[in-house]
């Protein structure tokens, strides 16, 4: 899974020659790090992470195929759909490491939280671009 998300990651990077991978790290990943336990990190990094990435992705599409740009559309569609199974993956996951209801208050803890770090920060952006981000988001 890992490889194939990376994969993705470099063919969207190669539509801008100006992108890296490198410099600042993103702010939800920072949100993920601070997952301690098996549950918290399945919920955050296979459940939360994934479904903000494939809305943040569909934007992407939306902005691309409005500037008539059909083919980079193509590329970042095909990342999306590649992230659209993780968050049912990461549920059956914990079905499996989750293994009292303190364990899953855990888990929904720590998805709602890395989906709430995500939404503020996008926010955040927005306004910062002088955008409301209420019709937005």
């Amino acid at each position: 899974m890992a490889d194939d998300l990376a994969d993705h990651r470099d063919a969207i990077l190669d539509l801008d020659d100006a992108a890296s991978a490198g410099g600042d790290v993103p702010y939800l990943v920072d949100e993920l790090r601070t997952a301690a336990t098996t549950p918290e990190r399945v919920a955050a990094g296979l459940v939360a992470y994934p479904l903000v990435v494939e809305r943040l992705l569909l934007q992407v599409i939306n902005v691309l195929v409005n500037g008539g740009d059909r083919s980079d559309a193509d590329v970042v569609r095909e990342a999306r759909a590649a992230l659209q199974a993780i968050p049912e993956e990461g549920a059956t996951l914990l079905d499996a490491v989750c293994v009292d209801d303190g364990d899953w208050v855990t888990a929904q803890t720590a998805a709602t939280d890395a989906i709430g770090t995500a939404y503020d920060e996008y926010a955040s952006r927005l306004e910062e671009l002088g955008l409301d981000p209420k019709p937005v988001c």
